[in-house]
This record gives structure tokens, sequence and C-alpha cells, in this order.
């Protein structure tokens, strides 16, 4: 079984996500922060499948332990190891 971080990190990990998501619901351009193209979207799941910390079995990254297809599809998020960022409200 592949090893992902603690359940405590993976619960803060969502936590901090949820939050993220919620405040930029007051922004002006929450669309674009909230799901990104589907060019970006395509982009960052390349990035994530060529990593060695991406696991495939689960579609997940065992650095955060979220599920890549999520994460990457979400535009205020980013990779935990800095290979993608988040998209700015500048977009």
């Amino acid at each position: 079984m592949p090893e992902y971080p603690s359940l405590q990190k993976q619960l803060n990990n969502f936590k901090t996500s949820f939050a993220n998501v919620t405040l930029s619901l007051a922004n002006k351009n929450y669309r674009k922060l909230l799901k990104v193209p589907s060019s970006i979207f395509k982009e960052r799941l390349s990035i994530c499948k060529e990593c060695d910390r991406y696991v495939e079995e689960h579609h997940r990254c065992g650095e955060c332990g979220c599920f890549i297809g999520i994460k990457a599809r979400v535009g205020i998020e980013s990779c935990p190891l800095k290979k993608w960022g988040a998209l700015t409200d500048e977009l």
C-alpha cells in the first residue's frame, strides 16, 4: 500500500483547501479561481503523472494525499512540491 501523509495532515490539507474555496467565493473572479481551463488541467495532470510522488493506483498525490483529478481542476490549489501553482485573479 502506498504511503500517504498521516490522516491528521490529510484532514488539515482538506480543511485548508475548503477554506480557500470558501474565501474565493467572495472574489469577483471566483469562477476562474475555482475551475481551471481544460488546457491548464491537462498540463497539471501531466506534471503530476510524471512526479515520483504520484500514486497511479489511486490517482492521488503521495505528498499531500489529495486526489489529483480534483486538486488539478481547482484553480486556487497548488502543488505541495511547487511543480505548479495556484491561478491568480489577474487571469
